[in-house]
């Protein structure tokens, strides 16, 4: 009876925004309802056949945040050489992936985090220092306040300083890129959207470029083809960096994701939790074999940067920033 009356009232929304002229919000609210009808029927349960990432052979892990298998496989060659396979992911978004890969404590593994979903908060159930004996937490003291993200040299940086510390350690390295914000060369800027739109409010009235432009889709009102353009954009951007810090790394290096992203395909937009289509699961795995991996005399690590700490309290507008919070 709840699920009725919940699918009944979605759908007076839906027509009550036809009914006062707003086609564009009734569409918004048809594909949310839509997806949500679909994290229901796919029931949380991760796909037959997906990777778990940990049982497999690798000495560092490099993930693009929302990388698709198609359009990796499609750019990577002028910039990384290797083994590409196709993997299916158990998560569709960061926290999602997150929980169903890291359930136990990894005493051999640490972890560079440009997203805060992996840090010392709990979001969403999940507590990355719970897992990792050392998390690099680079989204508190690199964000680029202009740019509204982490810029992918931060994270090279981070992770070429983590390997110096940690030599004997396997190592995790999460870009944020492709994920939005958008800043390659094809950019889209709050000025071009517009933050203040007749849009729906988001959770504390304040809109990212990253969330409305998801908005904008959904209600039928963003050239998707510009969006493609600066998320391609947006992986050039970032496998340039990962090409030169793969250039000093050795050992088994792969190049992957934690998930896809979708652009309206079947109804879906962005990366919602637990909805595990095609487009969401398909995952570039690039195995870059650099030969036996050097053993070094790890380095003391370095103080931690003044902003890092002050950063604690701007975590939900990190996160808003890279659309998590809406």
């Amino acid at each position: 009876m709840g699920i009725i009356k919940n699918n009944l009232s979605y759908a007076g929304q839906v027509c009550a925004a036809l009914l006062r002229g707003e086609p564009h919000k009734a569409r918004s609210l048809a594909l949310k309802k839509y997806t949500r009808l679909l994290k229901n029927f796919y029931g949380g349960k991760p796909p037959e056949g997906s990777i778990d990432i940990m049982a497999q052979e690798w000495d560092y892990l490099i993930i693009l945040d929302a990388c698709r298998y198609d359009y990796f496989a499609d750019m990577y060659s002028p910039y990384l050489s290797g083994k590409l396979e196709k993997k299916i992911s158990q998560g569709t978004s960061t926290s999602n992936w997150l929980e169903v890969n890291f359930t136990e404590f990894y005493d051999d593994t640490v972890y560079v985090s440009s997203n805060p979903h992996c840090s010392d908060h709990e979001i969403n159930g999940f507590r990355g220092s719970e897992h990792f004996p050392h998390i690099d937490h680079v989204w508190k003291y690199a964000w680029d306040e202009k740019l509204d993200t982490v810029p992918p040299d931060a994270v090279s940086a981070a992770a070429l300083k983590m390997r110096r510390q940690h030599p004997d350690k396997r190592m995790i390295i999460h870009y944020i890129q492709p994920h939005g914000p958008w800043i390659g060369d094809t950019r889209i800027s709050g000025e071009e959207i517009g933050l203040a739109p007749d849009l729906s409010t988001s959770g504390d009235g304040k809109w990212t470029v990253d969330i409305l432009v998801w908005e904008m889709v959904r209600e039928g009102r963003f050239d998707v083809e510009k969006l493609k353009k600066a998320y391609a954009d947006n992986l050039t951007l970032v496998l340039a960096d990962v090409q030169q810090l793969v250039e000093q790394l050795d050992g088994v290096v792969v190049v992957s994701s934690d998930h896809g992203e979708a652009f309206g395909e079947g109804g879906i937009v962005s990366h919602p939790s637990r909805v595990y289509k095609k487009v969401l699961v398909e995952v570039p795995w690039l195995i870059i074999d650099k030969g036996p991996k050097q053993q070094v005399k790890p380095q003391e690590a370095s103080e931690a940067q003044d902003e890092a700490a002050s950063a604690d309290d701007k975590l939900n507008e990190r996160l808003r920033a890279l659309g998590y919070l809406d």
